[in-house]
């Protein structure tokens, strides 16, 4: 398997990425590092993954010299960032509470403080929080008095097309340049995820976080939540497997039935065996290479036997390899046709998905939306104009 084939550096991103919590790499660290290992190398790819606090965490005790200048100096703005993003977030979600909105920010700075060491153990850059589609108009007035301005105009708020180009609403913070995305779905349209938000509301309880109560998912539906953030952008990038890990490490408790019910009657349950099989094979392939036995999973019997299920399917079996193989070499997918490629790949149901991406081919963009005049648009006229732009091209 390719994870196995990982180089010392990225092999030691890993490690620290997908460390249990409470962990100590120290030693580990102290006896590579002295060999022919390139911090220049590992610091870039940190960066380019997006797991610099993990990294910082474990090697900073380090006499690294320079290494250990730049790392803490890393640590030092994650945690700032971190605490930057979370009071923004209390604030986004007190207004939301008041208009009556059900918001629930699955990611971030409440992430790294439920199954991290606070939120500025994962790195981040903007805010994502899930809302309901019928919610969309209500939740964008009442981020309005906080100085949150649609990056989009207000009129493709109406319109119908909304939901079939994006799947999320994105608001820029005119005082604190913040990014805050309201997503209706966890992943485009035509995109096979796992679970809904709805799936993800069902079950939400109330937590606190810093004081202030927070909805938060159920685990199972985070899970499923983070598996569909991860593998829509073609599984690039450790971070959304660090994530992962940390919910099955966090909680051995999951329902997999219940697991395997709502990602088969979305049609991502292929998504699911992916996302284990990835994970279960990069911890042990690295636990292995820098003999660390702790780094391996330990999958329930249901899970481990969903992760099993790819070895089956050969295009499930080549989306496992694909992405254990792009972690060596830092790359991201970005075309649109790899993107389409990729989820007719992961589909349950390709046939159906290739439907979808017909739709979603034959219909306005959000480019089209953002060129809508004040007054609105109407559906023939946005039509015409996505077919001139195409014919343009």
């Amino acid at each position: 398997m390719p994870a196995a084939e990982l180089d010392t550096e990225h092999s030691v991103l890993a490690a620290c990425a997908l460390a249990p919590a409470g962990a100590n790499l120290t030693g580990m660290l102290a006896r590579i590092c002295g060999g022919d290992f390139s911090w220049g190398r590992a610091l870039a790819s940190a960066a380019a993954h997006q797991i610099r606090p993990q990294l910082a965490a474990q090697a900073q005790a380090l006499d690294l010299t320079a290494a250990a200048v730049e790392l803490a100096a890393d640590a030092r703005a994650s945690l700032g960032h971190g605490q930057f993003l979370a009071g923004a977030l209390i604030e986004v979600l007190d207004a939301l509470r008041a208009e009556h909105v059900p918001a629930i920010p699955f990611k971030g700075p409440a992430f790294a403080e439920f199954f991290g060491a606070g939120p500025g153990s994962r790195e981040m850059a903007d805010l994502d929080i899930l809302v309901r589609p019928a919610d969309i108009v209500k939740a964008v007035h009442a981020l309005a008095p906080l100085a949150y301005a649609p990056a989009l105009p207000v009129q493709a708020l109406a319109s119908r097309w909304l939901d079939r180009v994006t799947p999320e609403f994105p608001l820029i913070g005119r005082r604190n340049t913040i990014l805050l995305e309201l997503h209706w779905r966890l992943s485009p349209h035509w995109y096979p995820a796992p679970c809904t938000v709805d799936d993800v509301m069902a079950r939400a309880t109330e937590r606190d976080f810093l004081g202030c109560s927070v909805l938060w998912p159920a685990t199972e539906e985070l899970f499923l939540a983070h598996v569909s953030d991860g593998l829509k952008s073609c599984g690039s990038g450790m971070r959304w497997i660090a994530d992962v890990v940390r919910i099955l490490r966090h909680d051995t408790g999951l329902d997999w039935q219940r697991v395997r019910r709502i990602a088969a009657r979305n049609g991502g349950l292929n998504g699911v065996r992916v996302a284990l099989a990835v994970a279960d094979e990069l911890a042990g392939a690295v636990a292995r290479s820098l003999d660390i036995p702790a780094l391996a999973l330990s999958l329930q019997a249901p899970a481990q036997a969903l992760a099993e299920e790819v070895r089956h399917v050969y295009r499930l079996a080549e989306a496992v390899r694909s992405i254990c193989a792009r972690l060596q070499s830092d790359l991201w997918i970005t075309s649109a046709g790899a993107h389409f490629g990729w989820a007719l790949q992961l589909a349950d149901h390709p046939g159906r998905v290739a439907l979808e991406i017909a739709r979603y081919l034959a219909g306005p963009t959000v480019a089209d939306l953002a060129a809508m005049p004040e007054q609105g648009e109407s559906d023939l006229s946005l039509r015409l104009r996505a077919l001139r732009r195409r014919l343009s091209r």
